[in-house]
């Protein structure tokens, strides 16, 4: 179904200390919105939630992974379209790459299941093609993690995680292409705690460099550090020894995320903060605040450096947004 969007989307900027210009994201109705992915076209990409909407109090909830059902949605060129897979209770939409082609999980019933959970890469073409890290980590009564695609880049290659239904945490990274999973997990091996492999992949450039969040000992403190990945290369960085999460990232290596108390950030190319002999140096964090905000969670980014995410309003609910970069 498709709708002007002048009925949904209020394009007033808004800047902040000259660094961006914000444009919420609102659908029309819901309750809820977060914006997840951008590609180089402009074309964004993600969920709302209804208040008849159910949720799974099995599964607890944050703003990566929401356990109530959504509604997916796409914008092109100034129009919405919802999305939902066909038979699904409720559509995610994670991701988009420059072909439009779309990933996220969705869920639905079954015989077997009270509730069925499946990855997806819904293709431009309008195919849909359910991935499944196993056989057993959809959510079907007491299974223990969903599969939840994060990004896609322009090769197809998908990025996510294994979800742990009962800590709503990643479980483990993985990297989905030609048909196939690998593990991607970047926590600390020497990190002897119960969640020593915890890890995600949370985005992924045309390039093939990935970001992500692996649980690390940082310091002398265990905690979720963001990390990059180009090849053999990797960096592991937090912001102000909070836990971080790093989600998304372009062809020049600018990465954006956010904090634990949703302090959004963005870096340009963390590469060129590297010192004499390639020696790894914190990233220099520039801060991504949607005025008057809870909480700022950059989601997604392009090569041109727009941020796509999610802010979240002091009556505790959240609302999508765009930001351009001033600079």
């Amino acid at each position: 179904m498709r709708f002007a969007i002048f009925a949904t989307i209020l394009f007033l900027g808004l800047p902040l200390a000259a660094q961006f210009r914000f444009t919420p994201v609102n659908i029309a109705g819901a309750t809820d919105t977060e914006v997840r992915g951008v590609n180089n076209s402009g074309e964004i990409v993600g969920f709302y939630h209804l208040a008849s909407d159910a949720c799974v109090p099995e599964a607890p909830g944050n703003l990566q992974v929401p356990n109530c059902d959504q509604h997916g949605f796409k914008i092109v060129n100034g129009v919405i379209t919802k999305l939902m897979v066909p038979g699904s209770l409720s559509t995610v939409i994670l991701g988009v790459n420059d072909y439009g082609d779309l990933v996220g999980f969705y869920t639905k019933t079954s015989s077997a299941c009270i509730i069925e959970q499946h990855g997806f890469i819904w293709y431009h073409q309008n195919v849909i093609k359910s991935i499944d890290y196993s056989a057993v980590t959809g959510f079907c009564g007491t299974d223990a993690a969903w599969t939840v695609p994060m990004g896609i880049n322009k090769a197809g290659t998908v990025v996510g995680a294994v979800w742990s239904v009962l800590s709503g945490m990643p479980a483990g990274g993985f990297v989905y292409a030609k048909g196939k999973f690998s593990v991607m997990n970047l926590g600390d091996s020497g990190y002897t705690g119960a969640c020593y492999t915890c890890s995600g992949v949370y985005g992924i450039a045309n390039s093939g460099v990935i970001v992500g969040t692996g649980w690390r000992t940082f310091g002398l403190i265990p905690m979720w550090v963001g990390y990059m990945k180009n090849a053999a290369d990797e960096d592991f960085f937090t912001r102000a020894q909070d836990d971080t999460w790093a989600t998304a990232v372009n062809n020049a290596i600018d990465i954006a995320g956010y904090s634990i108390y949703g302090a959004g950030f963005f870096a340009k190319h963390i590469e060129l903060n590297e010192g004499p002999n390639d020696k790894e140096v914190e990233p220099q964090l520039l801060g991504v605040f949607y005025p008057n905000a809870v909480g700022t969670y950059p989601f997604g980014m392009n090569d041109q450096r727009a941020i796509v995410g999610a802010y979240m309003s002091e009556d505790g609910h959240t609302h999508g947004f765009m930001a351009a970069p001033n600079f």
